[in-house]
């Protein structure tokens, strides 16, 4: 089958179908996905007059770091399950597998907990290499309530 819909005709037939996308990509995420290398796997089965739909997303993305601005690996693994109205002529999971990947995504993706980042005088990458510039710079606005002492 290799889709992301499921025809409900078809699984009121079948009663249950299944499918797998060994290489699936998310359109619609490429301003915080770089790349992406997914496979999605799902089980749709008819239960009363709903859909319940199982399965998991998994494989590797690459994002942006939020410090130092290198690309880096992340794995992913969200599993999910949805109960649909079997009413509807088909179900497209597209949409819904976009927003569980990009809430996986954080918000300021980090390449590790412990990344320097880039200096804001020289812009050297601090993973890679020190720099020799000052780290802190006084805000001069603040400067005359230091002499009103």
């Amino acid at each position: 089958m290799d889709t992301l819909k499921i025809l409900i005709e078809e699984l009121k037939q079948a009663g249950t179908l299944k499918d797998t996308i060994a290489s699936w990509v998310c359109p619609g995420v490429e301003d915080i996905v770089r790349r992406q290398k997914l496979s999605v796997s799902w089980t749709a089965a008819l239960i009363d007059d709903e859909v319940l739909v199982t399965g998991e997303i998994a494989g590797d993305i690459t994002l942006e770091c939020g410090r130092c601005v290198e690309e880096y690996s992340s794995p992913v693994l969200i599993k999910f399950q949805q109960a649909y109205p079997a009413t509807v002529p088909e179900i497209d999971l597209q949409d819904e597998l976009r927003q569980l990947l990009i809430l996986h995504v954080p918000l300021k993706p980090l390449c590790k907990t412990e990344c320097a980042g880039i200096c804001q005088v020289c812009g050297k990458n601090r993973n890679l290499a020190p720099c020799r510039c000052p780290t802190g710079f006084p805000d001069q606005r603040w400067e005359k309530l230091k002499l009103k002492k």
